[in-house]
Formats: C-alpha cells, sequence, structure tokens
C-alpha cells in the first residue's frame, strides 16, 4: 500500500466539513497544520487549533480524527 498525499486543497476541503460556513485559513507549518476559523461578520471572534504532527506522517484519517475531536462532529471527507 503506497503512502497517501495530503494536498493544501485536502486540508482546505475537510476543514470546511467541519466548520461550514465560517471563514476558513489553513497553514501549513514545519511543526503541522494550523487552522484558523471565523464566524462570518464577527472579525474579532478568532479562533484557531494546531495539529502538532511531522508532515510525512499527515493523513486524511489524522485530519479527521483531529478534527473530530475537536468539535465533537463526524465528518468523512469526499474527494
Amino acid at each position: 500500500m503506497g503512502k497517501e498525499s495530503v494536498t493544501a486543497l485536502d486540508l482546505h476541503r475537510i476543514g470546511s466539513q467541519y466548520f461550514g460556513e465560517k471563514l476558513l485559513v489553513v497553514e501549513v507549518w514545519a511543526e503541522g497544520v494550523r487552522f484558523v476559523w471565523i464566524d462570518k461578520g464577527q472579525p474579532d471572534d478568532e479562533s484557531a487549533a494546531f495539529l502538532h504532527i511531522n508532515l510525512d506522517m499527515l493523513s486524511i484519517e489524522k485530519i479527521e480524527g483531529f478534527l473530530d475531536a475537536l468539535t465533537g462532529a463526524t465528518g468523512t471527507y469526499i474527494p
């Protein structure tokens, strides 16, 4: 089984499934991925969470698991 790669588009689409209509920014750092979301119309109400992971170990399943735990939701990414 080959190593799955995760693209920037995958990261944003997965995040959008969890944060819906909120403005979403996804930052890729050497140490992991940071999700920043803002309720539309509430620019002073910014929230963020950082998934600390070696980027070589990043997978769709790990991103979904992190966001499931963060939001209490369950999502399944469909490309």
